[in-house]
């Protein structure tokens, strides 16, 4: 299935890829709740994506099609630009798991 999905995003165009519609969930909502209104006055368009350490699919796909753009605008290789993209994702993931572990443990009496 996400091979599918990937397959059919190489043959589509960036702008193509940002507005395709994805299932909704709460968690979606919420994210276009609190972001599209700040996005629109930038000319951005909120797509919310999930991060895992496992795998990525969708948002690879979109993850690099940033990074073709930034490569034209920076002149920096795109194996740069993905390498800084990608550490920056993983330096975020990081700090969202030890936050998520850290709400779990009781506070010392």
């Amino acid at each position: 299935m996400a091979s599918q999905v990937l397959t059919r995003l190489a043959d589509t165009s960036p702008d193509k890829i940002f507005s395709m519609p994805t299932k909704g969930t709460v968690t979606e909502a919420r994210k276009h709740l609190a972001n599209d209104p700040k996005c629109s006055e930038l000319s951005w368009v909120c797509v919310p994506m999930v991060a895992e350490s496992y795998g990525w699919s969708l948002a690879s796909a979109i993850i690099s099609s940033i990074a073709s753009r930034l490569t034209i605008s920076t002149g920096k290789p795109k194996s740069v630009v993905l390498s800084d993209i990608y550490g920056q994702l993983n330096v975020h993931l990081v700090r969202a798991n030890a936050r998520a572990i850290l709400s779990r443990i009781a506070p010392p009496a």
